[in-house]
């Protein structure tokens, strides 16, 4: 036999296997060989054989057990493919397009069965407008070039309209690293002028273009970045000290992982301290616990905390009606 008809068998029995079988799905020799014939290739069990010790050789694990036939292993098991597609479909910096393909890309691997446990009729979360796909291309191919990077950038008004910061005036930045939070993507950008790095959500980013301007990479360590952020918001690095009810310790490990260090704790809490950054993003998080945080240390963010409150308490403070006692 030609080796380019031993190809094409080959290439015809992984598209078998892979669309017919999976752990739970075997399929026969004798239906093996139908299905090819239904493809035009006529092949014996030697030469199917043949293929698939080749296929074996290149890492594809054929599986037989006697009675039941054969199955391939897919590149990824029901449980990895559905974490990747609900990733996928949680994404709101992905467009609506982008999210279609992605999925389409995962659930092509997986068999014919699988993929009608694993698809999903509607992506659950609202998509970015722009091919943020795309633009995270270009940027990681900046960072490899040490290139500057110039776009524009947006936000939504409160009618849903885009409005460009700065009159449209194009940033020009050297991307150093892109990182995820929440379900969206970041670059971080070093500012020559500023001398400094800050964060810029790609999926809001337009009219990305690499320019013929390089620049020497500044000295970056994205650890260390992250830890002068919170939720992507930069800010000065702090160590926070708090304390905190009991029935926070999963929330604050699941915020700030192995970084928080308990130097107290009881029945009825724990202090710690957690370094961070002291941002706006901060703040609202420990205002959503109310009283279950009580913030110690550093003195400017228990006086940013102070002036937060005495705002709230004059701006909805109820003036006495007439007659009630002040």
């Amino acid at each position: 036999m030609k080796h380019a008809e031993t190809t094409l068998i080959t290439l015809a029995l992984e598209k078998i296997l892979r669309e017919n079988t999976d752990p739970d799905h075997y399929i026969l020799m004798p239906q093996i060989q139908a299905m090819l014939e239904e493809e035009g290739i006529r092949a014996d069990r030697r030469t199917i054989y043949k293929s698939f010790e080749n296929m074996r050789s290149y890492g594809m694990e054929i599986v037989y057990r006697q009675r039941y036939g054969y199955y391939m292993e897919h590149r990824f098991s029901e449980a990895e493919a559905l974490f990747l597609l609900e990733s996928i479909r949680q994404s709101p910096s992905i467009s609506e397009a982008e999210s279609r393909r992605l999925e389409e890309t995962v659930l092509s691997s997986m068999s014919f069965e699988q993929r009608k446990l694993l698809s999903s009729k509607a992506n659950v979360s609202a998509k970015a407008p722009n091919d943020t796909l795309e633009v995270t291309e270009l940027l990681l191919r900046a960072i490899g070039r040490n290139s500057i990077v110039s776009f524009c950038y947006f936000d939504h008004d409160a009618s849903g309209k885009i409005r460009y910061r700065r009159n449209r005036k194009p940033y020009t930045l050297l991307p150093c690293a892109v990182v995820s939070e929440g379900g969206r993507f970041y670059c971080v950008f070093y500012s020559d002028a500023h001398k400094g790095f800050s964060n810029y959500r790609i999926d809001k980013m337009d009219q990305v273009t690499i320019t013929e301007e390089t620049a020497g990479a500044p000295a970056f360590s994205l650890e260390n970045h992250l830890r002068s952020s919170f939720q992507m918001y930069t800010g000065e690095p702090a160590t926070v000290t708090a304390r905190f009810d009991q029935s926070m310790g999963q929330h604050v490990f699941d915020r700030f992982g192995s970084g928080v260090i308990i130097t107290k704790s009881d029945d009825e809490g724990f202090t710690a301290s957690i370094p961070t950054a002291i941002t706006p993003t901060l703040i609202s998080w420990i205002l959503n616990f109310e009283d279950q945080i009580t913030v110690l240390n550093p003195p400017e963010l228990v006086d940013s905390l102070n002036r937060l409150a005495d705002n709230v308490i004059r701006k909805y403070k109820k003036e006495p009606r007439e007659g009630e006692l002040k």
